[in-house]
């Protein structure tokens, strides 16, 4: 659209004749890694925190290295507005099937009408000549296109948000509302799963608690739809798993819970509810500790798929808000790791307050899983809540790395959130890890640094890798704290 910006100085987009790219994380299909970036405090015009996207188009050895375009709600037909904080939630996947991924966009404080902060999500179709730049953006909400339901005020539709991505049978999302009401219980929460047919939504199915088939019953404060992630659940293709990290189970308040839904489109439709009691978990139900505040998939090419879940406020033996992460095979459900600062062999020791798995997010390898976990909470010596992420192989989490600003020649302040937003882009093999930092002390409007993969996994040898970068903005608040990519 003409209205794409892009940054003065940066190699131009390569324009590709077809989507026919090899990358998944390519949104003009010229064969290079793209990724988005989120700087939800961004000024529009006088709009203050309408927020933008950053386009970060790739080039030959460099994820993200070319020309960086920014998209606001202005560019896809709608209305940039103070406060609607465009770009706070992405996702990166195949919404149409034409070869060139599409960018999901989850605007949770949108207005809609006079509902405040009902939130909407917006998809912007990759094509050609780039983002946005062929068949025209799509505005998702209940009541419009197929979604059931009526826009509420708090319902802040698109907090959370997963498209399909490489390796999914159907083109899907889901999207986690967590402030909608059912009856009379406030917060419930609620998802809603959309099918796409060449592009376009299908009949979506709105899930609580309170849905016919599914586990539990909606409470007031659960939040379920926090994390959502598209699974292949119990040997399915196209489930989900729908994370409630404030879900009270007994007297444990805020413990949280999972619930793992096979087959989100069938009237008739199954679910099972996960805990940290839930047999053949590690560690046990306590009150706070927020199991599955995150959530993150991958299809790995041996074993099926996996899940990661986030329980950021996990307290490891007198340890307060340590966190943990658990990777499932969701074929069952089966824990194949248990994951903590505390784990033998693993970089760095659990602290309080560090919310290990406040941020997951899983990459494929060529036999089995990477991961990349954000601790926004990590404290550098003396220096509090710098931040860090730590990377493991699945297969053998004692190959582990520990990532910090030092790791990129940057000194760690207080309260950075180094890692408040982490993903892989480009191939699975080696892929790059995107870190954001968007609360940056000496980079005020945001940072994002990108480095290969510090895990070999069982590549051998390791295929070229992409230099570190780092990637700042001229203006804006919030720069890095979302980002969108995805790999093979």
């Amino acid at each position: 659209m003409p209205g794409l910006a892009g940054a003065a100085g940066a190699q131009p987009i390569h324009r590709a004749a077809t989507c026919s790219s090899t990358s998944p994380s390519d949104f003009n299909g010229d064969g290079f890694t793209d990724v988005a970036v989120g700087d939800p405090g961004a000024s529009v015009g006088a709009a203050a925190q309408a927020g933008v996207v950053h386009v970060r188009y790739g080039v030959a050895g460099k994820t993200g290295g070319g020309e960086d375009t920014t998209v606001t709600q202005a560019d896809t037909g709608e209305t940039a507005e103070a406060g609607d904080r465009f770009g706070s939630v992405l996702a990166v996947g195949y919404v149409d099937g034409d070869g060139c991924a599409d960018l999901v966009v989850g605007v949770p404080d949108e207005d809609v009408g006079s509902a405040a902060d009902a939130g909407v999500v917006q998809v912007i179709y990759g094509s050609p000549d780039g983002l946005g730049r062929g068949e025209p953006s799509r505005v998702i909400r209940p009541g419009a296109d197929g979604v059931p339901g009526t826009a509420a005020a708090s319902d802040r539709f698109g907090a959370a948000v997963d498209v399909s991505g490489p390796g999914f049978v159907a083109h899907a999302m889901v999207v986690g509302a967590p402030g909608r009401d059912i009856g009379t219980a406030t917060d419930a929460g609620q998802v809603t799963y959309v099918p796409f047919v060449s592009g376009h939504p299908g009949t979506a199915a709105a899930i609580s608690q309170d849905s016919p088939g599914v586990a539990g019953t909606a409470e007031s404060g659960d939040h379920f739809g926090a994390a959502v992630a598209l699974s292949g659940v119990k040997g399915t293709d196209t489930g989900i798993a729908v994370g409630a990290p404030d879900e009270d189970i007994g007297t444990d308040q805020d413990a949280g819970s999972v619930t793992a839904i096979p087959d989100p489109a069938d009237a008739t439709m199954t679910s099972y509810a996960y805990d940290q009691d839930s047999a053949g978990f590690s560690g046990a139900v306590e009150p706070g500790d927020r199991f599955g505040a995150s959530l993150s998939s991958a299809f790995p090419s041996t074993d099926g798929p996996l899940l990661a879940i986030g329980v950021p406020g996990e307290d490891i033996g007198t340890i307060a808000d340590a966190g943990m992460v658990h990777v499932l095979l969701t074929k069952a459900f089966t824990e194949v790791a248990a994951l903590s600062q505390d784990t033998p062999e693993v970089l760095d020791q659990a602290e309080a307050g560090d919310r290990f798995g406040a941020v997951v997010t899983l990459g494929r390898e060529q036999a089995f899983a990477r991961l990349l976990v954000g601790i926004p909470g990590e404290d550098h010596g003396s220096v509090v809540d710098s931040g860090a992420v730590q990377e493991f192989s699945v297969g053998d989490p004692t190959e582990n790395a520990f990532v910090e600003q030092e790791t990129f020649g940057g000194v760690s302040e207080p309260g950075d959130h180094f890692g408040a937003a982490v993903a892989y882009a480009g191939s699975r093999y080696l892929p790059t890890m995107i870190i954001g930092v968007p609360d940056d002390r000496t980079e005020p409007a945001g940072v994002v640094y990108t480095a290969p993969s510090k895990v070999d996994g069982d590549v051998d040898p390791p295929p070229p890798t992409d230099p570190q970068q780092k990637w700042t903005a001229t203006d804006g608040t919030g720069y890095g704290a979302a980002i969108g990519a995805t790999v093979s």
